[in-house]
């Protein structure tokens, strides 16, 4: 929509006594206007050029640590009691399975007494200016309880002593975990800035772990960390474009992408949303937080030997919000944020340190902003809760295998024992769920996408299953997306294709039912994720129904992604339909009734076909009473014993290989006529059967897709 100029206000302020100016004020307005008769009716606007964001390398520095100075330990001011460190690390954080329990592990105040030998102690080590700082060491025989601390100085002085919790970020088994496999660290102390550091290391025997070494990070300058998003600052703090917060990006931060070594890995969906605090300083201009970040990234990569940056997304005090793990920022990009909860999971950052410190409003609204965006794109409320799957691992509140539930926007001090994100940001919690669940922009579809599908050996010539998506909001007319999946093209007598979605997220994956011709005799799915871009290979289980039967199967349900078996019961003389949960891989029945619909109706010139809530649509789209494709309903809500609805279409009886009926999203969906072939257009059609006209008007589309016959080309809508 253009910009329209607004017209200037007419109205004034009300006129009062006029006030006498000194003689200077006349002659300078004289002056001035004498002046501006010589220039120019129209001034140039002249908008600000900000410094264009380019990758900035890091400088790591690492020092080997070992040994006690004892004249520094006696000067230095007394750091906490390792012993009441690991006594509170050993407090559990809440019952198992109660998460939201807001228990954290007591505050320890207690310091350090002169009996209490470290096995490490430095001096005061002056060093070029870094920003992140922490220490690592080798896993082989390392002591257990590892305690380290360091204080820092900044411009203002030395800072107090911080204990730096051993990180404990990747799932086990994951990339991250593998890569930095042998060698163990703490999570980074980050600061704006800082000249000096000092570092204590305690354990239980004195015993000084192998290869122990400090890292700090100089992450470099950059011209546009003074403003990394580009825009004004007014509206680079929380603005939004659409639904999506303004996100400052990867480049824009500088990023050196070059320090990573891994792909992202690319969860199903997004269930919880773990909110974290970086445990740095709070005293950072709104400049400082580019650099920041990219120690704290160099660190993640260099220090804890992780593929990335752990965190999805980091948000400043200023209400800046910085992508944070490649990936896609939109996208369930695995991290390495909560010990073995990264899985449907994404972590969002506060940078600085909230244990005592209250988080500024604008950290609250850019963390609400961006944690309601991020879970309205997987169907998720904010206020509700969801289930995890422990990946277990070593350091793991729960064992692998055990499923606790979670509040949907959590702490992290609810899946590890952690006082993160400190008391202050976690008391915060339930005003963040109240504000996200309000900024939250619902992704149910109110204009449907149309997905072409080219999976068999008739085509396409690839020889890859491959996806062509016509955008909805087109009118069906612009082409959104082209895809090569990695599948191979099937037999076409065996192969239906559907869009659905196996996590219940909304997002449109494509599943792949195999009726005919399986190695395990059963009928089998298979699915390819949106969230891998459609890359991946998941070859689902086996599905308990036998494959080759006199069967139609579909696609939908409660979540999207349900697979229904639908066919004949000539004893009973109606049609059957079985139901198959997506949450279980389809393994897991959960339907089995008998329906209204006659089993007569059960023929090649018959469509079955579910809704988003279970109601099943049967299209007789051959010889009818009526002379018309009819649309006949049968509702869920009476276990399929009652119709609820007949309608004769406005069309004749159509093909079922030169065109396709299929439902669009939503408990009442659109229906959809695709003709495939024999168009006056050339292209495949779309003609929409509107549910809100029960069916009885249809506007037509014509698509830029090539026309193909089924099941060369299937279709489906999501």
């Amino acid at each position: 929509m253009p910009t329209v100029p607004r017209p200037h206000p007419s109205g004034r302020p009300a006129a009062g006594p006029r006030a006498r100016r000194p003689w200077w004020v006349h002659l300078l307005a004289g002056l001035v206007g004498a002046a501006l008769v010589a220039l120019p009716t129209a001034l140039p606007v002249i908008t600000p050029v900000w410094a264009a964001p380019h990758p900035v390398a890091p400088h790591v520095t690492r020092v080997d640590l070992a040994g006690v100075d004892a004249a520094a330990l006696a000067a230095a001011p007394a750091a906490l009691a390792p012993r009441a460190l690991l006594a509170a690390d050993r407090t559990p954080a809440g019952a198992p399975g109660a998460s939201g329990s807001g228990a954290a592990a007591p505050a320890v105040t207690a310091r350090a007494a002169a009996g209490d030998v470290p096995a490490v102690f430095t001096g005061t080590l002056s060093t070029p200016r870094f920003t992140a700082a922490g220490v690592t060491w080798s896993a082989t025989g390392a002591p257990a309880d590892v305690v380290v601390q360091v204080r820092v100085k900044e411009r203002s002085g030395w800072s107090g002593w911080t204990r730096l919790a051993v990180a404990g970020g990747p799932d086990a088994g994951s990339a991250d975990a593998r890569r930095a496999a042998g060698r163990r660290s703490t999570e980074p102390v980050s600061t704006a800035g800082a000249t000096g550091v000092q570092v204590r290391v305690d354990s239980p025997d004195g015993t000084t772990p192998r290869g122990l070494q400090l890292v700090y990070v100089d992450p470099g300058t950059s011209a546009a960390d003074a403003n990394p998003s580009g825009r004004p600052a007014a509206s680079a703090q929380g603005a939004a474009v659409g639904s999506r917060p303004t996100i400052i990006t990867r480049a824009q931060w500088g990023a050196d992408e070059s320090l990573r070594d891994c792909d992202p890995t690319y969860a199903p969906t997004v269930r919880v949303a773990f909110v974290h605090h970086t445990v740095t300083t709070n005293s950072y201009a709104p400049g400082d937080s580019a650099g920041i970040i990219r120690g704290i990234y160099a660190f993640h990569v260099q220090g804890n030997g992780w593929c990335d940056l752990g965190y999805n997304v980091v948000v400043d005090k200023y209400g800046q919000v910085f992508e944070g793990r490649a990936g896609g920022v939109d996208r369930p990009v695995l991290g390495a944020h909560t010990l073995a909860f990264n899985w449907d999971s994404f972590g969002v950052a506060a940078l600085g340190d909230y244990s005592a410190a209250s988080p500024s409003s604008a950290m609250l609204g850019s963390i609400s902003s961006v944690v309601g965006w991020k879970l309205g794109l997987y169907g998720r409320n904010p206020g509700g809760q969801d289930r995890l799957t422990s990946a277990g691992g070593d350091g793991a509140r729960w064992p692998a295998g055990t499923v606790i539930t979670f509040n949907v926007v959590s702490g992290h001090r609810d899946a590890w024992s952690t006082d993160c994100p400190g008391a202050r940001l976690y008391g915060a919690l339930a005003s963040i769920r109240q504000s996200a669940y309000a900024r939250l922009v619902s992704t149910t579809r109110t204009v449907d996408d149309l997905y072409a599908v080219w999976g068999t050996t008739q085509w396409p010539p690839s020889g890859r299953t491959e996806l062509h998506v016509q955008s909805g909001a087109s009118g069906f007319a612009a082409r959104a997306a082209d895809v090569t999946t990695k599948w191979g093209t099937g037999n076409p007598a065996q192969w239906r294709y559907f869009i659905g979605s196996r996590s219940g997220d909304t997002r449109p994956d494509l599943i792949g039912v195999q009726t005919a011709g399986t190695r395990s005799g059963r009928l089998e799915v298979h699915e390819a994720s949106w969230a891998s871009g459609y890359q991946d290979t998941d070859t689902v289980t086996a599905t308990p129904f036998a494959a080759g039967a006199q069967a139609q199967v579909a696609v939908g349900g409660p979540g999207g992604g349900n697979l229904y078996v639908v066919y004949p019961n000539r004893s009973t003389g109606r049609v059957e339909i079985h139901g198959l949960s997506a949450s279980s891989g389809w393994n897991q029945w959960v339907l089995h009734s008998s329906t209204v619909v006659p089993a007569g109706y059960f023929a090649s010139t018959t469509r079955f076909l579910v809704s988003d809530n279970g109601d099943l649509y049967v299209v007789l789209h051959g010889s009818t009473g009526s002379g018309r494709s009819e649309i006949h309903v049968a509702s869920a809500v009476s276990g399929y014993a009652a119709w609820s609805l007949h309608v004769a279409t406005t069309f004749e009886p159509t093909s079922d290989t030169s065109s396709r009926w299929v439902l669009g999203s939503g408990a009442r969906p659109d229906v959809y006529w695709v003709p495939l072939t024999g168009t006056s257009s050339g292209r495949a059609e779309v003609w929409r059967l509107s549910a809100a006209a029960s069916y009885r008007s249809a506007g037509r589309y014509v698509t830029s897709l090539p026309t193909l016959a089924f099941p060369a080309a299937q279709i489906g809508v999501g």
